[in-house]
């Protein structure tokens, strides 16, 4: 698939306690904010607040699985966490791509991380990909 400048690429993913589980255990980050429900209301959150790392992994998974080029190396990400997401959250991640070099086989993409229901950002952030390095 040739990818053009302001083509968009999506999905939908559900923040489970399973995935924020697997993911500190993974990650090692078992912070109370991110593991204890009561913890996270007494600072003034909803409930426990989804490790912002994870959020980020989604965005990986945009372009290593939807952005549907080949060879793709994630050399970039500049990100902006705006608020914060809760397990049992509905996500949309998504990108337009705003800048194609072919010159150096990079792209540039504009993406964010939402809530869906109720619509909410929870992080923006500016990616830069190589597409096309020989591995």
């Amino acid at each position: 698939m040739k990818i053009k400048e302001g083509d968009v690429v999506s999905f939908e993913e559900a923040i489970t306690v399973t995935s924020v589980d697997q993911f500190a255990a993974l990650s090692g980050d078992n912070a109370a904010l991110h593991m204890d429900d009561a913890v996270a209301r007494n600072r003034g959150f909803k409930g426990r607040v989804v490790h912002g790392a994870l959020l980020i992994a989604f965005l990986s998974k945009l372009v290593g699985i939807h952005l549907g080029q080949k060879n793709e190396l994630l050399v970039s990400m500049n990100v902006k966490f705006i608020n914060p997401s809760y397990i049992g959250d509905i996500i949309k991640v998504s990108a337009i791509v705003d800048q194609v070099s072919e010159s150096t086989s990079s792209i540039v993409l504009k993406a964010k991380v939402e809530r869906v229901d109720p619509r909410h950002d929870l992080l923006s952030a500016k990616i830069i990909v190589n597409y096309s390095l020989k591995i």
